[in-house]
C-alpha cells in the first residue's frame, strides 16, 4: 500500500513538472536563450527522476545512492550555471 502512495506521488510530481515544462516551453517560445536554459535542464530533471524511481524499486542499494547523488549533483551544477543569468564580467 505504501508502495503505491509513494509511486502515485512521484507519478503526480513527474506530471506537475512536465505541465510546468509545456507553460515555460510555451511561454518562452520566442526566446532561444532561455529556451536553451530549459533544454539544459530537462535531462537531468529527468535523471533524477529515474534515480528516485530506482531507488523505489531496488531499495536502498549502493548503485540507487550513487545514482541520486550524481544526478543530485548535476542538477546542482545545472541550476547553478545555466539557470542562473551571468553578467559579463568587464
Amino acid at each position: 500500500m505504501t508502495e503505491g502512495i509513494i509511486v502515485g506521488i512521484v507519478g503526480t510530481v513527474g506530471a506537475a513538472i512536465l505541465i510546468a515544462l509545456v507553460a515555460l516551453i510555451t511561454r518562452q517560445w520566442k526566446s532561444p536563450k532561455r529556451l536553451d536554459r530549459l533544454e539544459g535542464v530537462v535531462p537531468p530533471m529527468a535523471r533524477g527522476i529515474f534515480a528516485l524511481l530506482e531507488f523505489h524499486v531496488f531499495g536502498d542499494t549502493s548503485d540507487a545512492r550513487e545514482t541520486m547523488k550524481a544526478s543530485l549533483n548535476e542538477l546542482r551544477e545545472v541550476t547553478t550555471d545555466k539557470m542562473v543569468s551571468q553578467k559579463a564580467k568587464g
